[in-house]
């Protein structure tokens, strides 16, 4: 203000703000503008500054332009931010997703950036980071965006809007960040596209297309990083939760890895990594409501391929919400149609995947939902307790707009005999209608009684838990006999639909033992034998021939480990020597026990390049002992050889 603002939001404020900003900057003092709201006709952009520090700050474009940047940092070190509010102006149908916007800070090092509040209307991108290295950003908030894009696709001219044209928080060519708490919730438009419901084999132009408002939005995105995290992501209604596919000056994402956090009612996935993801990792994240799939990772080529991916712990519920097509259905004779997936990698060619493992993951297909948290109420009277209607409704009105897509679902409705809801509750079926969007519910015939806990069940959306596939072929080109590198561990779960491992998820494990005894003479190293297999997943060990060996069949880091038990003698110690194609890799030894068998465990990381595989490269054990004579090692010996990862 005493620089000549007036801060009511809509005079152009922006000569004072760049003339106070430029007195606080230039003489290391923090720039607050309180809480007023600062008009701005033009970028606002710091260039080349040292410690830049911002208070508090609050500015709304009342002049877009297709290549806006409201607050713009450029190659500026160690930016603070502690509270900026930025409004992208009133213009749904200005700007693009490459050129425009809100918040921008380009270059430097050192950045700390909290509390910041984007909103507003038009196409680009909310919060930016481009070419930043050690930042932290804590609490950005992205909210409430609405575009209008009169792109059309060139083979359909009924779908609107052909590609992506809002991201919340876009992170490219970034080093060695943390973003933590981030929050994006409704970025919607004027897209359409093909209904699951109304869709025709074959035939686009036959197929149903409708409106679905969050598509071509984009929650967090990027490209190009190496060394970051989010932590805590919460994403809802987009189009895609959380993507990181390339699009950044290196192409492609390493060690960018995401912890906890939640997205839901996303229209087509929940949290995406595709190009060329390298070593990247997703710990305890839930994808919920996504209209294709819950989680999908997507390689490229041989070259530039997907490598090291890994989901731990990770939840993928209800694809399929929104009635949305997925391509995933239109190739090859092994899919089903409208193939909505908890868990999908796929890629180009067959090379262009090496090394994706889903550890502990569920994905849950719900069979059926309850009006909890939606319950009946009286419009007239909503601070009445809630209650469903009584005996002869047909219709009702939710508290909650209904989130699924419109149509007649059938219902289980529970009613309750007795006035007081002691009584015994009956179920009695009827076919209920919801349309999405809207607080209205019907249902056919009349209640006999009010209703305490109704359930409405519905078709299963979800064909696969798990799929994996190549977008070329007209065949599965991910499965057993082409052995590709897709790990699905027996801790994975799938509920009410199917566990894809027939479409190319398995795991490299052999697990060996034996049936009786084997004699060890003193001083004499012998390979120890092993006579039966518990689990052989890629034929690495041979019953009738050679069984003292394991042959890993790709390259990757194996985890080796197991027991050979020793006869109870007291005398000397016992020796054990790990060995990769004959040479010493580890060596184990024990003193003997006196008056029970001596044990012998061991558990180690051995790599196998792929001039290992190709030289038929192998795993063994030689056994040892000093006890004077022979002796024997028990039949309760085992080794178990999985892999890790790829190198």
């Amino acid at each position: 203000m005493h620089f000549g603002a007036v801060g009511d939001g809509t005079t152009n404020d922006r000569a004072a703000v760049l003339a106070a900003m430029a007195a606080a900057f230039d003489n290391g003092l923090p720039l607050d503008g309180s809480d007023a709201l600062y008009g701005v006709s033009d970028d606002i952009v710091a260039t080349g500054k040292t410690r830049p520090y911002v208070r508090q700050l609050r500015l709304k474009n009342i002049a877009p332009s297709n290549d806006s940047q409201v607050l713009y940092f450029l190659n500026c070190e160690q930016v603070r931010i502690d509270s900026v509010y930025i409004h992208t102006g009133d213009a749904v149908d200005v700007g693009d997703r490459e050129s425009r916007s809100g918040l921008r800070i380009e270059g430097g090092s050192g950045h700390r950036i909290r509390n910041v509040e984007a909103t507003g209307q038009g196409k680009g991108m909310y919060v930016f980071l481009w070419r930043c290295s050690d930042w932290v950003a804590e609490n950005i908030w992205v909210h409430d965006g609405l575009f209008s894009d009169s792109s059309r696709h060139s083979g359909d001219s009924r779908i609107l809007v052909e590609d992506d044209v809002v991201e919340g928080i876009r992170i490219n060519d970034c080093s060695n960040w943390t973003l933590e708490n981030p929050v994006v919730h409704d970025l919607l438009g004027n897209a359409t596209y093909y209904t699951a419901s109304g869709f025709v084999p074959g035939d686009y132009s036959a197929s149903e297309v409708k409106p679905f408002p969050n598509m071509r939005t984009r929650g967090i995105s990027g490209g190009g990083n190496d060394g970051g995290s989010i932590i805590n992501p919460r994403i809802t209604n987009v189009d895609q939760g959380i993507d990181f596919s390339g699009s950044g000056g290196q192409w492609g994402n390493k060690v960018l890895n995401i912890f906890g956090g939640h997205t839901l009612n996303c229209a087509s996935v929940g949290l995406k990594y595709g190009g060329q993801p390298q070593d990247v990792k997703v710990v305890g994240h839930t994808a919920e409501n996504c209209g294709m799939f819950g989680f999908l990772i997507g390689g490229s080529t041989g070259l530039y391929k997907a490598h090291n991916c890994a989901l731990y712990d990770c939840t993928a519920l209800n694809p399929g919400y929104n009635d949305i097509h997925t391509d995933a259905g239109d190739v090859g004779p092994n899919y089903i149609q409208n193939a909505h997936t908890g868990f999908l990698v796929f890629a180009p060619v067959d090379a262009g995947i090496e090394g994706v493992t889903l550890d502990g993951c569920r994905a849950i297909d719900r069979q059926g939902f309850n009006f909890a948290g939606d319950d009946m109420y009286d419009p007239a009277n909503p601070g009445a307790p809630t209650t469903w209607p009584g005996p002869g409704a047909t219709s009702g009105t939710l508290q909650f707009p209904w989130t699924g897509y419109s149509g007649h679902y059938q219902a289980t409705l529970y009613v309750d005999e007795g006035s007081t809801g002691q009584g015994t509750a009956t179920a009695v079926s009827r076919t209920v209608t919801l349309t999405s969007g809207s607080t209205k519910v019907s249902w056919s015939g009349k209640l006999p009684a009010r209703v305490t806990r109704p359930f409405v069940s519905r078709p299963a959306q979800m064909q696969y838990g798990y799929m994996a596939h190549n977008e070329a072929g007209t065949a599965l080109a991910f499965n057993q006999n082409t052995r590709r590198p897709l790990t699905l561990n027996d801790n994975c779960e799938s509920v009410g639909h199917i566990v894809a491992r027939q479409f190319g998820f398995h795991r490299d494990v052999c697990h060996i033992g034996a049936t009786g005894t084997q004699p060890i003479n003193a001083r004499a190293a012998a390979r120890v034998t092993w006579t039966r297999e518990v689990e052989d997943t890629m034929e690495m060990h041979s019953l009738t021939a050679d069984n003292e060996r394991i042959r890993p069949k790709r390259p990757g880091v194996y985890r080796v480990r197991g027991v050979v038990n020793f006869a109870s003698d007291a005398t000397g110690f016992r020796q054990l020597i790990i060995r990769k194609a004959g040479d010493a890799v580890a060596k184990r030894v024990f003193s003997a026990v006196d008056g029970e068998m001596t044990s012998c465990p061991f558990d180690l990381d051995v790599e196998f390049t792929q001039g290992d595989v190709a030289a038929d490269g192998y795993i063994d054990i030689t056994a040892y002992q000093t006890s004077g004579g022979a002796l024997n090692i028990n039949e309760d010996r085992w080794m178990k050889i999985e892999r890790l990862r790829a190198l």
